[in-house]
């Protein structure tokens, strides 16, 4: 086994569904064990490549790190496993492959999507996060926890779908939110094969994509457990990336406003090829709002961070310009055939508003 062979072997799991008679937490320590197991023994060279003796015992480190906090939340202790959780991230670095900062203008523009029993006149607002008085309607979200207001967006329109369990169109609203300075956040974004080789190009081998993704692989499997059973209120699957979210709550408490994290991007562990969509179209993000004390309805700081347009739909944008199959010029690819990309390329088009 080569390198590559490595990456998609394990690139190959995520995300990952797991036998119930198993249980969340043996399924989990199954993979890091075999993990582990097969970095020792890929060819030596191969390993150089990638990795040096500190990475080694930093991964054995994060490998033993997550399964000890993952028995501690089976136990009932949250409070010690935030600490080892938050020891994990900073002390031992696994903090550092994961943490980036939006730039560029392809990397501004997020859609939001939620669904309405009646769509007449919706407010753009209705369209942010839920209003700091309404904690009480909060439920639990992999990266969200109950009565903490989280801004969940996509990269596209279709993320927005997937990660809602692609409600019916026809009571769903769509706005776009555009990014208006640049901030740093977590990235559990999945890479794929092209990227990992065209990485190995890299001179400086702290910047290896490939490096990364074997550092932080043991908080990525964690993150990435497909749900067993929507229906449960409890949801082991959650524990790991609800423990980032909160992470990141207490480091932004901790942080000036220029050091504080947005959020978590993140590939959807909904992702799929039935569309033959690519996997950029199945990146989500999830913040939970830096100011919940403020006193406001919406967090002052990602008011400031954001500016929207009006919701629309593709229904409405029928009536008012015309069916949206003539909207664009010979497709590139499938998703800029599909009728979510057309949507987007009005909502790129639309006026934004700010949130106050």
């Amino acid at each position: 086994m080569d390198r590559f062979d490595l990456f998609k072997k394990y690139r190959g799991k995520l995300p990952f569904a797991y036998n119930a008679t198993k249980g969340f937490r043996n399924s989990i320590r199954q993979i890091l064990e075999e993990f582990k197991d097969d970095i020792v023994n890929i060819d030596i060279h191969e390993r150089r490549k990638i990795l040096d003796i500190d990475d080694i015992e930093n991964l054995n480190k994060y490998i033993n790190g997550i399964n000890k906090i993952i028995d501690l939340l089976y136990q009932g202790l949250h409070s010690i496993a935030f600490n080892e959780f938050k020891s994990l991230m900073e002390k031992e670095g696994m903090f550092i492959p994961i943490k980036k900062e939006l730039s560029g203008s392809d990397e501004k523009i997020f859609y939001r999507m939620r669904v309405f029993e009646s769509r007449n006149y919706v407010d753009y607002k209705e369209m942010f996060h839920v209003p700091l008085d309404m904690r009480g309607i909060i439920k639990t979200q992999r990266y969200s926890f109950p009565g903490y207001p989280c801004l969940y967006l996509g990269t596209s329109i279709n993320a927005c779908w997937e990660e809602l369990h692609r409600p019916l169109l026809s009571n769903s609203m769509i706005s776009m939110l555009k990014l208006q300075k640049q901030v740093g956040f977590i990235s559990l974004v999945l890479p794929n094969i092209k990227e990992i080789q065209e990485s190995n190009n890299e001179t400086i081998c702290y910047e290896n994509k490939l490096r990364k993704f074997i550092l932080g692989y043991p908080l990525l499997i964690s993150c990435y457990a497909k749900v067993n059973d929507y229906s449960n209120t409890y949801k082991p699957e959650y524990l790991i990336p609800q423990l980032l979210t909160e992470y990141i709550i207490s480091r932004n408490m901790d942080h000036k406003p220029k050091e504080k994290i947005f959020g978590i991007l993140y590939t959807s562990a909904h992702i799929n090829n039935d569309f033959n969509f690519s996997d950029k179209e199945f990146i989500n993000w999830a913040i939970p709002v830096l100011d919940p004390l403020s006193g406001s309805k919406y967090c002052p700081i990602l008011c400031n961070t954001f500016k929207i347009t009006k919701p629309t739909c593709e229904e409405f944008e029928n009536i008012k310009t015309g069916n949206l199959t003539f909207l664009s010029n010979r497709p590139s690819s499938n998703y800029e055939a599909s009728s979510f990309f057309k949507l987007e390329s009005r909502l790129k088009n639309s006026e934004l508003f700010k949130i106050e």
